[in-house]
């Protein structure tokens, strides 16, 4: 039965720890297990939380008004995500607001990922003059977690914000 669920859960070798148990598991089958019992497992944290964030401009003002400057601003933060060690899965959003997937990482919580990306991204766009007027995200974002069965269906929500808004005004 359990390497009926490894199959399930893993198409790529991966690590799955299973009843005190860590299994190397293979798609072609289990090739290593260890026992847990009597050591610590915090000497290999893993975790599997993937977050789907939202966040509107100050005021849901339309600041991000085209779509060169939407791909513009999304690439950028893409890119200093990056470098800040946040791992930003899919990226999106239209005028007034911001889509993006993110899987947190064990030592980061959602309140830190927040105040990265929109504190310098805010300062970015400012800097850059990229808006006619100073530019502001909204202090608050909605986040929900999204399980791993459900992850194309959100990637595929957020690339297509654009057409999704052509068609549905909020």
């Amino acid at each position: 039965m359990g390497a009926l669920l490894f199959r399930a859960l893993a198409q790529s070798p991966c690590l799955i720890l299973y009843s005190s148990k860590i299994f190397l598991y293979f798609p072609s089958g289990i090739a290593r297990t260890q026992s847990l019992r009597n050591q610590n497992p915090l000497y290999m944290p893993f975790t599997n939380v993937n977050i789907h964030f939202v966040w509107s401009t100050k005021n849901r003002i339309p600041y991000i008004d085209s779509p060169n400057l939407r791909v513009t601003v999304w690439d950028h933060i893409l890119e200093n995500a990056n470098k800040k060690k946040l791992c930003i899965d899919t990226i999106n959003g239209y005028h007034d607001h911001c889509h993006a997937l993110v899987f947190l990482q064990v030592d980061q919580t959602m309140s830190q990922i927040m105040r990265l990306i929109k504190g310098e991204s805010s300062f970015w766009i400012n800097k850059n003059n990229l808006c006619r007027k100073k530019f502001e995200w909204q202090d608050e974002y909605f986040a929900v977690a999204v399980s791993p069965s459900h992850l194309d269906q959100v990637r595929e929500y957020i690339r297509n914000q654009e057409e999704h808004h052509r068609r549905t005004s909020f």
